[in-house]
């Protein structure tokens, strides 16, 4: 499976995990909603991935509505590809990978010292996080099951529903 992960704001990071572990890592300079959607688009065509993961905007009014706006290109592109759609939650990530949800960028650092941008070291983040949380290995059920059992713990959404059907074939 892979996986492209993007942390979004003025700079963002942008990571891609394939069976191999992660194989790509940029920093990516936000400049317009044009160019993000041409860059986006390429990454897309480049790499394939089976899902994106992208975190919620959870501060500021003004940083959730520019965020806003970058979520929704990235989500048309994944609705016309096809592609799964994950939103991850900082704070979340955060917790299962590094063990606090208000973990600083020096925790982060710590974890992550092959990176060497706080943007890509998030975006790593965020697959970290994302393959911890699942732990369908650790269940050895196949998925429908497995979605059964998390989602009534976790509330799932449909996207993992989706996610579950391509683990079955």
């Amino acid at each position: 499976m892979i996986i492209l992960s993007i942390d979004i704001g003025s700079t963002c990071g942008i990571a891609i995990s394939t069976s191999l572990g992660i194989e790509y890592a940029k920093e990516y300079k936000f400049t317009s909603l044009k160019n993000l959607l041409r860059d986006m688009r390429e990454l897309v065509d480049t790499w394939r991935p089976d899902m994106v993961l992208a975190p919620i905007p959870t501060r500021r009014y003004e940083t959730i509505f520019k965020h806003g706006k970058m979520l929704g290109i990235i989500k048309l592109i994944c609705e016309m590809k096809d592609i799964i759609y994950i939103q991850v939650v900082d704070s979340h990530c955060k917790k299962v990978v590094i063990g606090k949800g208000d973990a600083k960028k020096e925790d982060i650092e710590r974890h992550y010292p092959e990176y060497n941008s706080g943007h890509i070291r998030d975006a790593v983040m965020f697959i970290d996080a994302y393959a911890k949380d699942l732990q369908i290995r650790a269940l050895g059920l196949p998925g429908k099951e497995a979605l059964a059992t998390y989602t009534s713990k976790r509330g799932w959404n449909d996207s993992y529903k989706k996610l579950f059907e391509l683990i079955d074939k």
